[in-house]
């Protein structure tokens, strides 16, 4: 039963609270129109279709990234630092598979035999860690979110799931990224809400938040890799 549930929590959740190292945090807030970008650590992200339009490589440290879904569709965008070795080659070859299988098989009502597939996810899939992103995007809207980002390959993604269970991703929608050279000057920017999330207490925000323009600063204290796949609180 307790399965059963972790797989429905897998089905209807369009993004989820994903890992980050401890303490790290991300801030993150909306805005209605995009602003020019030059200086380091100042990140332009693009979406027509599925895809993201971006530089291939960034600097590490505290970026700000200004997205764009200029798509039909609401979009994300979530950092994936990968363990050393693996690139978005085995995305497409050992995560991508498993969550397609699971998917139809749940649309198909084999629920028993999809979570068989999702357990065919690679050993190294766990080490992935999730430094953070952006909330859901609605078309034509941009959205600008400052994270920390340490050296590595990272996989940029949106795994929206579409009507007919296709996940984002299986329509190509990440995007391999090189975080290396020298940090970036950035510091992040003073938090307006803070938000702490914890496997012991949940979210913690203030009972209620002010009107106008905010910026929201959301520190993981610690996460737990759960029985549907997925990393959260």
């Amino acid at each position: 039963m307790r399965t059963l549930f972790s797989v429905f929590i897998l089905i209807f959740s369009l993004s989820s609270c994903k890992h980050q190292n401890k303490n790290i945090n991300s801030e993150e807030e909306n805005t209605t129109s995009p602003k020019s970008i030059a200086e380091p650590g100042m990140v332009t992200v693009k979406t027509i279709g599925m895809d993201f339009i971006v530089k291939d490589t960034l600097n590490p440290g505290w970026n700000t990234f200004v997205y764009n879904n200029e798509s039909t569709e609401a979009h994300f965008i979530l950092m994936d630092l990968y363990p050393e070795g693996k690139n978005a080659e085995n995305t497409k070859n050992e995560v991508l598979p498993p969550f397609e299988e699971g998917m139809k098989l749940i649309m198909d009502g084999d629920m028993e035999n999809a979570v068989a597939a999702f357990g065919k996810l690679p050993a190294w899939f766990p080490e992935v860690i999730y430094m953070g992103g952006t909330g859901l995007i609605s078309p034509k809207h941009t959205a600008k979110s400052t994270i920390f980002l340490k050296p590595g390959l990272y996989i940029m993604e949106c795994y929206v799931k579409m009507a007919d269970g296709t996940w984002h991703t299986s329509h190509g929608m990440y995007k391999e990224i090189i975080v290396t050279g020298k940090n970036t000057d950035l510091n992040p920017p003073k938090a307006t809400v803070n938000i702490d999330i914890s496997s012991d207490a949940g979210i913690v925000v203030a009972d209620s938040v002010p009107k106008g323009k905010q910026r929201f600063k959301v520190t993981f204290k610690d996460q737990t890799f759960y029985e549907h796949f997925l990393v959260t609180m």
